[in-house]
């Protein structure tokens, strides 16, 4: 709960900060990840994620990318679902590489939007989370398969990169 109302410097903030669920590790290693971000106005933060479950949103928004301090990462977005805020099935973590089939078979069954795109058991993959407006305990969750692409000792042209689009989001949130 601690980043709901704090900033990534620890100070308040209503926006609170995206955060990686307290039992993943922070290096994206684990089977199955959860981050987490509230929904926000005018599509900052989580704001677009509930778009995710509508058809057309979904199907013209396939790929993202995501920056760490030490590496790159692909984001290839598979399926997104609505879930109730306790519903262990998608919104616990559990590191046992054997949970990830019925997991994963569980999203297919049940997802508003899904594509295929050759998903493995063994992938490592990416749940974004955020509230529905308007529903107490409602969730919008988007799946994605993670795919290592850059470290930082693998060049500096993926950072140059990565700084350059940050510095586009630090742009618009001091316009904001």
């Amino acid at each position: 709960l601690e980043y709901m109302d704090l900033n990534i410097y620890r100070e308040h903030s209503l926006a609170g900060t995206v955060f990686l669920d307290c039992e993943n590790d922070k290096s994206f290693t684990d089977p199955y990840n959860l981050l987490y971000g509230h929904h926000m106005d005018h599509g900052a933060m989580f704001g677009q994620i509930v778009d995710f479950l509508e058809k057309d949103f979904f199907d013209a928004h396939a790929t993202g990318t995501l920056y760490l301090l030490d590496s790159t990462y692909s984001i290839r977005i598979f399926a997104s679902m609505e879930a109730n805020a306790y519903d262990e099935r998608v919104l616990s973590i559990n590191k046992d590489p054997s949970r990830m089939p019925p997991l994963l078979a569980f999203i297919d069954n049940n997802a508003a939007q899904y594509r295929d795109i050759g998903l493995q058991g063994s992938d490592t993959v990416l749940c974004f989370v955020t509230c529905e407006s308007g529903k107490t305990n409602g969730r919008a969750l988007v799946f994605a398969r993670l795919e290592q692409i850059a470290t930082r000792s693998q060049g500096e042209d993926a950072e140059k990169k990565r700084q350059e689009e940050m510095g586009d989001v630090q742009e618009w949130f001091e316009e904001e």
